[in-house]
């Protein structure tokens, strides 16, 4: 079964336009679900787009067929300056990552399917909210613990059209 690849990832610390900027995103549009889609097989999985929306105080963005905002040094970037970030990274063809980010530093990150190896200033930070190693579903156990460290969960609710983002810019893709 071929399931999508995705990044989703939490921001605090600035609004919207602030956090689509910090993304790497230079020119602000609206988009639609068919957008996203139609770029993401355009380009072979790889797409360079992201969505955003509010949610409390945090901005939570969408990658669909992206992973730009698993690693360290672009969730770094993003939180430089005072933010946090929270990304949860799923791919079929490599590793998936949970990455938490504050004021420029990764502070937990380790591998969806193995949370029991974590790495970063303070890996063990998020404690008893980490899930197993053998943990039956880690892709929903990942987004299961990014909701519980911001206190916004991933549901459908949260991107309705039309949608805020825009397209990578290059000095930001892998």
């Amino acid at each position: 079964m071929n399931r999508p690849i995705y990044t989703v990832t939490w921001v605090r610390g600035w609004d919207v336009h602030d956090t689509l900027k910090r993304l790497g995103v230079v020119d602000v549009v609206t988009l639609t679900w068919e957008d996203l889609y139609l770029r993401d097989s355009g380009t072979n999985g790889h797409s360079d787009l992201v969505v955003v929306a509010a949610a409390g105080d945090w901005v939570v963005a969408l990658q669909v067929g992206g992973w730009w905002f698993a690693f360290d040094g672009d969730l770094n970037e993003v939180t430089r300056d005072g933010g946090e970030a929270v990304s949860v990274m799923r791919h079929d063809r490599s590793h998936g990552h949970f990455a938490h980010s504050v004021d420029g530093r990764s502070r937990t990150h380790f591998l969806v399917r193995e949370p029991g190896t974590r790495w970063g200033s303070s890996p063990d930070a998020l404690g008893d909210l980490i899930y197993a190693d053998d943990h039956p579903d880690p892709d929903a156990a990942a987004l299961a613990l990014a909701a519980g460290v911001t206190g916004v969960p991933f549901t459908t609710g949260l991107f309705a059209e039309p949608l805020t983002g825009g397209r990578l810019t290059r000095g930001r893709l892998r």
